[in-house]
């Protein structure tokens, strides 16, 4: 894993080398990737009035890429947090694919959302963060006055990135909970599915990105919820 993982550290700094990162418009379409079908798009449930991606008008979806194999066009539009993110070693899983769609918002405007979707072949654990560019801070909006607790009784913890961003940690230790939505592509239909699960999750926004994080993991104790916060917090702003 530790070899991968340099290999996929060496592309991206190359990529970045050559002054490649984020931009401040896209183009809608992205001719090196394949469109798919697909239907819906994933957010928040506990968020998604302040956030307002369910009210998207349109989305495009592409096949789901390797990380070995991220085109030079889309390189140029990954944020640092995602490509943090995607070489953090505090992610022992051994498969690992990026989304990539357009999404034409409640305004009109299309912007991009990625999804990183780590997973094992021989369990049920995973570990996802879902990336939406947006103008809208729902923090501005009134996100971080929430409960302790949901509808349900899990907990809900209000942390911080260094840059005094809030970021939300909703932990599930109850037996409902609300909905938790990631990709999943069925390769014999070339079809993006929007998959409906629970899961533990992180939310916050940072430089123009909705950043939304769901794991599910068999060592679902204090210290391992510690590590995802600190991979988070870490990886978005470049320190604890």
């Amino acid at each position: 894993m530790r070899g991968y993982i340099q290999s996929i550290l060496i592309i991206f700094l190359f990529l970045l080398s050559l002054g490649l990162g984020l931009t401040a418009c896209h183009s809608n379409e992205v001719s090196q990737l394949s469109e798919v079908e697909g239907a819906g798009v994933t957010y928040s449930e506990m968020f998604k009035s302040y956030d307002r991606i369910d009210e998207y008008k349109e989305v495009k979806h592409y096949e789901p890429i390797q990380l070995g194999d991220v085109p030079v066009e889309l390189s140029q539009r990954l944020t640092e947090p995602l490509v943090n993110i995607m070489l953090h070693e505090d992610l022992p899983f051994s498969e690992r694919v990026l989304y990539f769609n357009r999404i034409k918002n409640y305004e009109g405007d299309y912007v991009d959302q990625f999804q990183l979707s780590c997973w094992d072949l021989e369990d049920d654990q995973f570990f996802t963060v879902t990336i939406t560019e947006s103008t809208l801070n729902p923090f501005d909006h009134g996100a971080g006055e929430i409960a302790r607790v949901d509808l349900f009784g899990n907990k809900v913890r209000k942390h911080y990135l260094f840059s005094g961003d809030p970021i939300i940690h909703h932990i599930q230790q109850e037996e409902s909970a609300q909905v938790f939505r990631y990709y999943q592509y069925d390769e014999e239909d070339e079809n993006v599915r929007t998959v409906a699960t629970r899961a533990h999750e992180l939310y916050t926004y940072y430089d123009g990105y909705i950043y939304h994080f769901g794991y599910s993991v068999k060592a679902e104790d204090e210290d391992y919820h510690k590590t995802i916060l600190r991979l988070a917090r870490s990886s978005i702003v470049g320190r604890i």
